[in-house]
């Protein structure tokens, strides 16, 4: 299991051994990826994720696949009429 643990808690620092793009999101289908990469440069396996989560390890499976963010393509699509886009990044310790 990964040194890193999830505890739930905003204030937690993340000590997750990546440091990505900034990438934005034009699809469920892109952040699902971005999800998916995050989690496999900072050593955590899907199994890991869910427990995290409390969700089972094919939930991760459709997230990373985009299935379970469908419904963000209208988000996306109402940010871009508005000229606005879905950026994720790496979270900065505060």
């Amino acid at each position: 299991m990964s040194e890193f643990q999830y505890q739930g808690d905003d204030e937690v620092e993340n000590d997750m051994p990546h440091d990505l793009p900034d990438k934005t999101i034009t699809d469920p289908d892109e952040l699902g990826r971005a999800i998916a990469e995050a989690r496999q440069r900072g050593g955590v396996t899907q199994a890991e994720l869910a427990e995290w989560l409390g969700v089972s390890r094919i939930a991760i499976v459709e997230l990373e696949s985009g299935m379970q963010v469908r419904r963000l393509q209208r988000v996306v699509d109402a940010l871009d009429v508005l000229g606005l886009e879905l950026v994720v990044r790496t979270k900065r310790a505060r």
